[in-house]
C-alpha cells in the first residue's frame, strides 16, 4: 500500500506532490516519495528540493496541504491503477537480467521462505483497494515524525538559516 500511495503522491509529473508543488505551484524542483521495508521496519520518505528563493518553510506547509488533501479525500480509483501499473511495469522491467531474477527469487526465499512467492507478491499489489491505501495512509502520514532540513553551508554562514547546535 505504501509503495503505491508514494507512487500516487510523487510520480514525475502526475503524482500529487509533484504535479502541485514542481508543475503548478513551482516550489520545488523536485519531489520524491518512496518507502522502504526492512526485516524490523519501513520508513516513508518525502524528499523535496526547494527551487531558489522558496522558504522552506513554505514548502513543508505546501506538503502539509498536499497531505491532509490526500487524508481527507483518499487516492482515486484512476491513481491507483495508474500507481498499480507504473509498480508493476517497474518491477517486471527489473527482472529483465538473469542476475536480477537469481536475486529476486533468493530474496523472496531469504525473507518468505518460498522462492516462488514472485506471482503472491505481484497479486498483492493488484488486489491493494483504495480503502487499503486509505488505512495505510492514515497510519503512516501522522505529525509525529521527522522532518530534515538540509541547508547548504554557504547559506548558513550567510545567516539565512540557524545553525542547530549537536
Amino acid at each position: 500500500e505504501l509503495d503505491l500511495i508514494g507512487s500516487i503522491l510523487g510520480a514525475d509529473k502526475v503524482g500529487r506532490l509533484s504535479r502541485a508543488l514542481v508543475l503548478e505551484q513551482q516550489l520545488a524542483e523536485s519531489i520524491s516519495v518512496y518507502q522502504g521495508s526492512s526485516l524490523l521496519g519501513s520508513e516513508f520518505t518525502i524528499m523535496a528540493d526547494a527551487r531558489e528563493g522558496i522558504e522552506l518553510q513554505q514548502l513543508q506547509d505546501a506538503i502539509d496541504e498536499q497531505l491532509s488533501r490526500f487524508l481527507q479525500d483518499g487516492p482515486t480509483p484512476r491513481e491507483l491503477l495508474r500507481a498499480q501499473n507504473q509498480w508493476e511495469a517497474s518491477f517486471i522491467g527489473s527482472l529483465e537480467s538473469i542476475d536480477d531474477r537469481a536475486n529476486t527469487l533468493n530474496n523472496y526465499w531469504l525473507h518468505t521462505g518460498v522462492p516462488g512467492y514472485l506471482a503472491t507478491d505481484i497479486e498483492r499489489y493488484r488486489g491493494a483497494t483504495l480503502d487499503d491505501l486509505r488505512t495505510a495512509a492514515t497510519e503512516v502520514i501522522v505529525p509525529e515524525r521527522l522532518e530534515l532540513w538540509v541547508v547548504p553551508r554557504e547559506e548558513e554562514e550567510a545567516g539565512a538559516v540557524e545553525p542547530i547546535d549537536a
